[in-house]
């Protein structure tokens, strides 16, 4: 009865899947049905991709900030 297939709705893509490891990950031996390998696939991958930062206007907004508390501090 364990072993027991059922068709699971993945919450992100709204699909019916078969609830075995071809379909979702486990995590300490048990299934993981809220997200389907797919759609955790296609969410890591959007996760890997970031914006650069602008560390000039970084670097000014810090060194202006030091730069007044240095001054009130004097």
């Amino acid at each position: 009865m364990k072993d027991e297939i059922k068709e699971i709705l993945c919450k992100h893509c709204n699909k019916t899947y078969l609830n075995n490891k071809d379909n979702f990950y486990t995590k300490k031996g048990k299934l993981q049905i809220d997200i389907c390998k797919k759609c955790k696939c296609n969410k890591s991958q959007l996760d890997n991709i970031k914006t650069p930062r602008n560390r000039t206007a970084y670097s000014k907004a810090y060194y202006l900030k030091k730069l007044k508390k240095k001054v009130s501090l004097d």
